[in-house]
């Protein structure tokens, strides 16, 4: 990111290392790089999904909520149960991880 600032696709720079935090489980560092993805772009799904499920295992509920109606904004069909088919190849502890995060958010089985 430093050898390219202006990089049109910084954006999905960010979530990566956001979803490398969240991994690692430093949920408070993976929201604040979750939040720089969301700036850089609004409508980046993959940053909210992250966003939503660190604020929900970090405990700021409230949060986590705000980031969910967002996250449901833009994709009005996303439930656990279609999580696996909306992100198909990752470690399965990340997406049992994800999935926890999203629950406690309050997306819906």
């Amino acid at each position: 990111m430093r050898l390219s600032p202006y990089d049109p696709h910084k954006f999905a720079m960010l979530a990566v290392v956001a979803y490398g935090n969240f991994l690692y489980r430093r949920f408070d560092k993976a929201v604040l790089w979750a939040e720089k993805a969301v700036r850089e772009r609004s409508n980046y799904v993959t940053a909210w999904r992250v966003l939503a499920a660190s604020f929900a295992l970090c405990g700021h509920m409230e949060q986590a909520h705000s980031a969910l109606v967002q996250l449901r904004d833009l994709d009005p069909m996303l439930r656990l149960s279609s999580l696996k088919d909306v992100i198909p190849i990752q470690p399965k502890e990340m997406s049992e991880l994800l999935a926890d995060g999203l629950r406690l958010a309050g997306l819906p089985e």
